[in-house]
């Protein structure tokens, strides 16, 4: 019985070790957040360093290099990256100071002047810089800072990426001393036709010919094979490209293609009148788009390909590959993969060794596919070794299948199967017979432990090795309100179209029709001062109209909401006026913001205060760290605030973003900026359901403002409490942004999924602390503060 569990067993502790395992313990800073996995988009924690290394040096390298590599002590994988056709491996930089960013050291042969030599000759060229690695790189860098040879990616653009191809496909005639353990190809390309391909030949047009056993990562560009004029060549065409590699290369191999871009747009803009000789030689994106989102593309696919590969860290490439609209600076269409395991011509979600591949799932789920597990390794344990079939029913290969079916998906369904099957096989050749007592005595002894087990699991979150369907909500897409969104804000400031007052416009450069927000500044503030917010909030597809209510000394409280009442009325006939003609503001979902005393004219707005009737209806409205007044008898006129419990006769949702510093004075006996009894917390008990509060603990009433302001930030600092000096400002922008975001989504679109996740579970992915975060929902007393019930918002 004992020699008989041993498979099962050792299968289970298989599949746990194979699983990444969430024990219900608090979340520190050290934990794997959401956020860090899609970090790999966003600029790294290291500071890279660039330097040129000659021929001539004491290094004797075969070609010139570029080196760039983190300036901090450590030992890091090595990247041989080789450019592109009439490339200079400088124009790289920005992306190889990119991938630099994140623990890589990035070096850059430089394998001709100008003029290509023969495919033979530069393959020849690589080849030498390769084996000049292992003795030549150490004298390159310094002492403290060491490169990893045994994680050594090979890595190139353009014909760059043919010559990486090439040396891995042994197609050097000078002997390579080196191994690599990854491949990425940028758009790499084999020739200028079928029929003219570079020579050596790599394409032979059969799936899978490549006798490549390295993982591969091929990014393609949707424009490269497209002719900037009529008749004239591809910089990357159909046959010899991206494409076709990807269809000879084995698993593991994946296929990326950014799909608004072109074969040079990975390149830095700063190469002078070579980029625009670049750019009208090669299809590229659109004049006036910026390539950023493209380098940061490639740069943070390489860094989560060789996460995976070099330290099995494969949670952010499968999100990309499953997720990839939701946090990808630039478009990926298609995205294809060649996971281990499945057939050449199988294009299938990342299959990690063995059952590696990751998909977070609720607790219950987790809880149901082991506990069924663990029931069929009890039923095994009862097997006839002989006869190889149990006297209980439902231990059936097809009925546990069966089960597994009906309480998981079908894919989980396939590997339960398939792990019954090699039961089967395993205690079929099995011939030592146990006595039924032993067996019965064996099996209850296991109940404890394996009950204790389930009740682990029940209270964990279990990442199972089941592919993620499309359908599925993850954790990335929850969070990806924390990031910058797709679109490309554009700043603006409107004088024409005669607004009441001056305005700063903020929307997005692509062509749409997209919500507007009206947006308020505090007390003597700029509404430039607010840029990086409103910049955050617009990429994700709103247009943020911010006035600048009066120059430097408040007006009384009842003309400054009468100056916004007079921007509001002016929407419907003047918006228009001052965007793009492509471009149009949707005022049937308008929303009222304000931050500070703007918070304050915002909810007088909604309470009809202005003299000036109103003639536009808001759909939301967002408070951040609003303020009254100074004090409970000092209040702004007209006032809002008569503290009685839900008095704001306010229909529409509220959202409310407090700081946990605003009612906290710089110095003793000096006033706070956002003192109590007048700012958010008495603002969030007057408001009606359905209404949210959210307090950013570490955070003061001004550190939602740029950090760009000047000698302004210093005073603001002194005059306001705010976060401790040398702390980032930025989780606190983007945590104000990402809660309006996922807010409006909600009332706006019917999507409540990720705003219902942040109320829930707000200190798992939300770059600041959210403490307390409170709320109203509709269908209960008004006075009630819950956590967000999902049925109460309807989807």
């Amino acid at each position: 019985m004992e020699t008989r569990l041993v498979f099962p067993l050792v299968m289970l502790l298989g599949i746990l070790l194979e699983s990444n395992l969430v024990l219900p313990t608090p979340v520190s800073k050290s934990d794997y957040s959401v956020l860090e996995q899609a970090s790999v988009f966003e600029t790294g924690k290291f500071h890279p360093i660039t330097s040129g290394v000659g021929t001539a040096s004491s290094c004797s390298p075969p070609r010139p290099l570029l080196i760039v590599r983190p300036e901090e002590q450590g030992t890091y994988p090595v990247i041989l990256f080789h450019h592109g056709t009439g490339c200079q491996n400088s124009w790289y930089t920005d992306v190889f100071k990119f991938i630099s960013s994140h623990g890589y050291i990035v070096v850059a042969p430089q394998l001709y002047n100008w003029i290509p030599p023969s495919g033979q000759s530069e393959i020849d060229s690589a080849a030498k810089v390769a084996n000049w690695l292992p003795s030549g790189l150490q004298c390159v860098l310094p002492k403290n800072i060491k490169g990893d040879l045994h994680n050594l990616a090979l890595a190139g653009h353009s014909r760059g990426g043919y010559i990486a191809f090439a040396l891995e496909l042994g197609l050097a005639d000078v002997p390579l001393e080196v191994n690599f353990s990854a491949l990425v190809g940028v758009d790499p390309v084999a020739g200028p036709s079928k029929n003219s391909q570079l020579k050596p030949k790599i394409l032979h047009y059969e799936s899978c010919s490549f006798n490549i056993s390295i993982p591969v990562a091929i990014i393609g560009t949707g424009l490269g094979n497209k002719s900037v004029f009529p008749l004239t060549p591809a910089c990357a065409p159909d046959g010899v490209s991206h494409t076709e590699i990807f269809n000879e290369c084995k698993p593991p191999c994946s296929h990326f293609v950014t799909r608004d871009y072109g074969h040079m747009d990975v390149l830095d803009d700063g190469i002078g009148p070579l980029r625009w000789l670049a750019r009208t030689l090669c299809k590229g994106c659109a004049w006036g788009v910026s390539r950023d989102p493209m380098r940061k593309t490639v740069g943070g696919i390489f860094v989560a390909f060789l996460e995976a590969f070099f330290k099995g860290n494969y949670k952010e490439y499968n999100n990309i590959l499953q997720n990839r609209h939701c946090f990808v600076p630039a478009t990926l269409e298609p995205v294809h993969n060649k996971s281990e395991g499945t057939s050449c011509s199988g294009l299938s979600a990342m299959s990690m060794p063995a059952f590696a591949l990751a998909l977070k799932v609720t607790s219950r789920t987790g809880a149901i596919f082991i506990g069924n597990l663990i029931m069929m390794l009890l039923c095994y344990a009862s097997l006839d070794p002989v006869q190889n079939k149990s006297s209980t029913a439902y231990c059936s290969s097809d009925s546990m299948a069966m089960l597994f079916s009906l309480t998981t998906t079908r894919n989980t369904a396939i590997f339960c199967k398939t792990v019954t099957v090699l039961f089967r096989q395993h205690l079929s050749q099995s011939r030592t017979k146990v006595k039924g007592h032993r067996a019965q005595k064996m099996e209850t002894r296991l109940v404890f432990p394996l009950v204790m087990l389930l009740g682990i699991l029940l209270e964990s979150n279990l990442v199972l090795p089941t592919p993620v369907s499309e359908s599925d909500h993850s954790v990335l897409e929850q969070a990806s309100v924390f990031e910058t969104g797709k679109f490309h804000p554009d700043v603006g400031i409107a004088s024409s179209c005669s607004p009441p007052r001056p305005l700063l416009i903020v929307r997005p450069e692509e062509q749409g029709t997209y919500p507007v927000i009206l947006f308020h500044h505090g007390t003597d503030c700029r509404n430039s001062w607010y840029t990086d917010v409103l910049k955050f909030i617009s990429s994700h597809g709103y247009i943020v109209v911010a006035p600048q209510l009066y120059n430097w000394i408040p007006p009384s409280g009842q003309s400054e909401i009468d100056s916004a009442a007079k921007v509001a009325n002016w929407l419907p006939s003047g918006l228009q006026c001052v965007l793009p003609k492509n471009i149009k503001g949707d005022l049937h979902n308008l929303a009222l913001a304000g931050h500070s005393r703007g918070g304050y004219i915002a909810f007088a707005l909604e309470l009809g205060l202005a003299d000036v009737p109103l003639e536009v209806n808001f759909s939301a409205l967002v408070g951040i760290d609003p303020v009254a007044g100074t004090s409970k008898n000092d209040q702004l006129e007209p006032k809002i605030l008569d503290h009685e419990s839900c008095f704001f006769n306010i229909s529409i949702p509220v959202a409310i973003i407090g700081t946990g510093l605003g009612n906290k004075p710089v110095f003793p006996l000096a006033p706070a900026c956002a003192p109590d009894g007048v700012s958010h917390t008495e603002i969030f008990n007057k408001c009606k359901p359905p209404c949210s509060h959210f307090v950013t603990r570490d955070y003061g009433h001004r550190d939602v403002l740029d950090d760009g302001i000047g000698p302004l930030r210093w005073l603001a600092r002194t005059l306001c409490k705010g976060c401790a000096w040398g702390v980032s400002r930025d989780p606190m922008r983007k945590t104000v942004g990402g809660i309006f975001v996922a807010f409006l989504e909600a009332f706006f679109k019917g999507n409540y999924k990720e705003y219902n996740n942040l109320l829930q579970k707000h200190n798992h992915f939300a770059p600041a602390t959210l403490d307390p975060v409170q709320n109203k929902s509709e269908g209960k007393s008004s006075s009630a503060l819950s956590a967000m019930s999902m049925p109460v918002f309807s989807f």
